[in-house]
């Protein structure tokens, strides 16, 4: 009964030391919050202000117009210093706390870290040579280790000029795997590949799996990869656009989703932090995450990687 009694004390401190993290972080919102309020209609009327006293009682020219356009870029600098970037801050505080709290409870094998924004998904992606962009965007970055397996995810949006303007390539998630005693041979994987590609890396068509591939060494390939397989063509059913370099002990894998990695719902400065969904959903998006990691580490097949998301699915929601 006292071995029970402390298990209990234990999961109630646990409950207690986040939900007082959450009220520092929201005393700090709220704050912010009143601040806003006080400064940002001063920030936006000053401007207009001062080009209505001008016209009115100044000849309007190229002086008044670029003063006032300085002004609003001042206002604009003001509120970032002000606002945004406390706001940010508090954000990145909020997203570690839910974080650190959901791996110690439903992953505690798993070491790790995260920063708000990184640019080493550049030379990441980069270095596949799976796609090419003009310009990378990099957020929520989450690089750990559980045992021996280390792990990079992040959200990347690649952008590319064309007809002077900038479009979109890629948007979605980002993965980066080292698994220790493997050694796949060079392959690019690719569910829906362009036409110049199919030509360019002699891509071959796996029919069974519905992906298309490129190897230098097609027995290893079978060997060392095979066993992923199943697990491949699961996220293919459910993502459709997959690209996936192996080399060495490494997996890098590009998952396109429409999905706003630890951003649904977005946070906002006059939104509460004890909204239930936003740590919800914090949960699943890592929870499925985290089993893709797990998933490449174990070579899971399919049935048990239906058995295994059913029975993550189940105990976060008797959690919940």
């Amino acid at each position: 009964m006292k071995s029970l009694q402390s298990i209990v004390n234990k999961e109630m401190k646990k409950l207690q030391d986040i939900e007082n993290q959450l009220r520092v972080l929201e005393k700090d919102r709220k704050a912010l919050h009143a601040k806003s309020k006080k400064i940002t209609p001063w920030l936006i009327l000053i401007p207009i202000l001062y080009f209505l006293f001008s016209a009115a009682f100044l000849k309007v020219g190229p002086f008044t117009i670029i003063s006032s356009v300085f002004l609003g870029i001042v206002s604009a600098i003001i509120y970032s210093i002000r606002v945004r970037s406390p706001f940010s801050n508090i954000i990145k505080d909020l997203k570690f706390s839910l974080i650190d709290s959901f791996i110690k409870e439903y992953h505690p094998n798993i070491k790790f870290n995260y920063a708000q924004h990184s640019r080493n998904g550049k030379s990441i992606i980069r270095s596949t040579g799976l796609i090419g962009a003009d310009k990378y965007f990099e957020e929520d970055v989450i690089q750990g280790e559980n045992k021996d397996v280390k792990f990079y995810i992040s959200e990347v949006h690649l952008k590319s000029e064309s007809n002077d303007a900038m479009v979109t390539v890629f948007k979605g998630i980002l993965f980066k795997i080292n698994l220790p005693n493997r050694n796949f041979p060079k392959t690019i994987i690719q569910s829906r590949p362009g036409l110049l590609n199919k030509i360019f890396r002699s891509f071959e068509k796996n029919e069974k799996y519905d992906f298309w591939y490129d190897t230098n060494d097609e027995s290893r390939f079978i060997k060392t990869l095979g066993p992923l397989f199943p697990f491949l063509k699961h996220l293919i059913e459910r993502q459709d656009v997959i690209r996936l370099k192996a080399e060495g002990n490494e997996i890098i894998l590009m998952l396109e989703t429409h999905m706003r990695f630890l951003d649904e719902p977005k946070p906002k400065l006059s939104r509460t932090f004890f909204e239930k969904e936003f740590a919800n959903r914090l949960g699943q998006q890592l929870n499925s995450l985290l089993f893709i990691v797990e998933s490449f580490a174990n070579n899971l097949g399919q049935t048990e990687i239906e058995e295994r998301l059913e029975l993550k699915a189940f105990e976060y929601l008797k959690a919940d």
